[in-house]
């Protein structure tokens, strides 16, 4: 792979990562960490100064599931482009009520067969009006990044990290500022995603999300937990909740698990502590090798421009 700027835009802060190819693997050259105190506020060249004079060549953006519009529905084991695109159209339609005038491009990811051997499309959709943070990115850097969700990045740095995890039924849980994204992982393909707000609880909206999974998937050995709102104390009380409940105790994603570092021994023993919180950074720089897309669709209209 190619020298790779990836970055995970947090509602709270920045996390950017600099991924190249090592000698066993990925290599870390870089980290960078810089808090938003303002939600509209976009700090990208404090980042890009804190990455310093580190080469890379591709650039990655991982956006947690409020900034997209995501949306899914039945297919069937074996299905045309064609019939995802037509389907597409009409789950837009329906949740827009019209086609957004401005077009519109969609990664569709196959999900399943859950229990009943059903699959289901699952679509990220980004409307030039949801492309302000990308158009941002691309003036500051001078190159057009590719985008992905956060969870889609923690799964794929998930399938990197934990190759010999690959035959269980593990579930990923990102926890984020608004919503609860839960990916169930099964020899490196998506058996299960759904995604619901966080109301009452952290620990609640994980519960509801596992229940759910258990009903469509039979099983789930463990949980891996990331997110910016997954917090020590927040983890301390999963961890209570779910204690016994699984066949494995849930743990924090380890982002940087099987990852060489190539950055100063005092700066990598700094960042080993936030690994979760790079993990969808450093997925991002990955998914297409680890997790991609099924199908992706572009949907324009008469009056795009």
């Amino acid at each position: 792979m190619q020298p790779t700027l990836s970055i995970y835009v947090a509602p709270t802060a920045l996390y950017g990562a600099v991924v190249s190819t090592g000698t066993k693997g990925l290599r870390l050259d870089a980290v960078a960490v810089v808090p938003r105190s303002d939600p509209g506020e976009l700090p990208l060249e404090v980042l890009r100064n804190q990455i310093g004079s580190v080469a890379w060549s591709e650039l990655a953006l991982a956006v947690e599931n409020a900034q997209p519009l995501v949306a899914a529905f039945p297919i069937e084991r074996e299905q045309s482009e064609v019939v995802v695109r037509e389907q597409l159209e009409l789950e837009i339609v329906q949740q827009f009520l019209s086609t957004p005038s401005e077009g519109y491009t969609a990664d569709v990811y196959r999900v399943g067969p859950d229990a009943e051997g059903r699959f289901t499309a699952c679509a990220v959709c980004w409307l030039r009006s949801h492309d302000q943070i990308f158009g941002a990115t691309e003036e500051v850097f001078g190159i057009q990044p590719r985008k992905t969700l956060a969870v889609l990045g923690a799964a794929a740095a998930y399938a990197y990290n934990y190759p010999q995890h690959a035959s269980k039924r593990v579930g990923i849980a990102l926890v984020g500022d608004k919503l609860l994204d839960f990916i169930v992982m099964h020899n490196g393909a998506l058996l299960y995603w759904a995604w619901t707000p966080i109301e009452r609880s952290i620990e609640q909206t994980l519960q509801r999300a596992v229940r759910s999974a258990l009903f469509h998937c039979g099983e789930v050995a463990t949980i891996r937990l990331t997110g910016s709102a997954l917090t020590r104390q927040s983890y301390q009380r999963l961890a209570i909740a779910f204690d016994g409940r699984l066949s494995e105790p849930i743990a924090p994603l380890d982002g940087f698990r099987l990852v060489e570092c190539g950055m100063n021994a005092h700066l990598c023993r700094a960042a080993a502590p936030l690994g979760h919180l790079f993990a969808p950074a450093l997925g991002a720089a990955i998914a297409p090798l680890y997790l991609p897309a099924h199908w992706t669709i572009a949907l324009m209209t008469d009056t795009a421009v």
